[in-house]
C-alpha cells in the first residue's frame, strides 16, 4: 500500500512541475497516456512507422502501476496475468471510456485494473 501511494505522490507531483515544461514528464492525463496506446497498437499491428520510444513509455507506465498498485487497489497476482494481458486490459478499457480521458493517467490504469482484477471482498 506505501508503494503505491508513494507512486501516486510521485505522479500528482511531477504534474506540478510539469506546468514549466509540457514534455518532461511522459503521463499526466489519459489524453497523453491514449496517445501512446495508439502507437503501441500500431507495434501491436505490424506497421513499420511506429514511435517506439512511446510504445515503450506505454508498456512501462502501465508495468509501473501494476507493480505498485497490485494487492492495494486491486488483486491481479492470484491469476498471474501476463504483461500483454495487462496492457490489453488497459487498453481495452481506454477505448472504452473516452470520454474520461482527461483524467490522470494513473486513475485510468488503475481503474482498469480494479474492474478486471477486482479483490474479493
Amino acid at each position: 500500500m506505501r508503494r503505491c501511494i508513494f507512486f501516486v505522490m510521485v505522479i500528482i507531483c511531477a504534474g506540478v512541475f510539469n506546468t514549466v515544461n509540457a514534455d518532461a514528464v511522459p503521463f499526466t492525463s489519459g489524453i497523453k497516456l491514449v496517445d501512446h496506446m495508439k502507437e503501441n497498437d500500431k507495434a501491436v499491428s505490424g506497421m513499420k512507422e511506429v514511435d517506439w520510444l512511446k510504445t515503450g513509455l506505454y508498456l512501462g507506465f502501465i508495468g509501473g502501476v501494476y507493480d505498485a498498485c497490485d494487492g492495494a487497489f486491486f488483486c491481479a497476482s492470484p491469476s498471474d496475468p501476463t504483461q500483454g494481458e495487462i496492457v490489453s486490459t488497459v487498453s481495452k478499457y481506454l477505448k472504452e471510456n473516452p470520454e474520461r480521458w482527461n483524467e490522470p493517467a494513473v486513475v485510468l490504469v488503475v481503474d482498469a485494473l480494479k474492474e478486471a482484477y477486482p479483490c474479493p471482498q
